[in-house]
């Protein structure tokens, strides 16, 4: 476990509540980029990071993750409205706990599913800033920073 490191992670996980950033536990005990990354954070800034993690592997922008589903109405849609629950649910809940909890950014690692189609690769910027510009109003945090790491 790390420390001055926390994390909340996916709705599909057993963890409701902030625990110490750790590897998941399992057999296989693995991690994701936001152990560096919060990190990196908490030495820059100087204190505690929280990180709200949502992960589904393989999952296309354009297929689960956009905000309105009229957008593509063949497409699943079924990411969005769960994410901005979970982050609302994870930021109330510091807040319950006596902290004043602020959404400093959004990393968003993810891509490769769109790129299996000429199609959804070409839409991925646009759709990605939609996404973006909903996520921030939906989440209260109209200016938050959100970074896509170049791959």
């Amino acid at each position: 476990p790390q420390e001055n490191l926390y994390q909340y992670r996916n709705w599909t996980e057993e963890t409701t509540s902030w625990e110490a950033m750790q590897p998941r536990p399992g057999k296989v005990r693995y991690f994701g980029s936001e152990v560096s990354f919060a990190h990196a954070m908490s030495q820059r800034l100087g204190e505690p990071v929280a990180v709200v993690k949502v992960s589904f592997n393989g999952s296309a922008l354009w297929w689960r993750w956009m905000p309105d589903p009229t957008t593509y109405p063949t497409a699943q849609n079924d990411l969005y409205v769960p994410t901005i629950a979970k982050i609302q649910q994870a930021v109330g809940q510091l807040a319950e706990l006596g902290h004043a909890p602020e959404i400093a950014g959004v990393l968003w690692i993810q891509g490769e599913g769109d790129a299996n189609q000429l199609w959804s690769a070409q839409a991925y910027d646009d759709n990605l800033v939609t996404f973006a510009n909903a996520l921030r109003a939906d989440v209260g945090a109209p200016g938050v920073p959100f970074h896509k790491p170049s791959m």
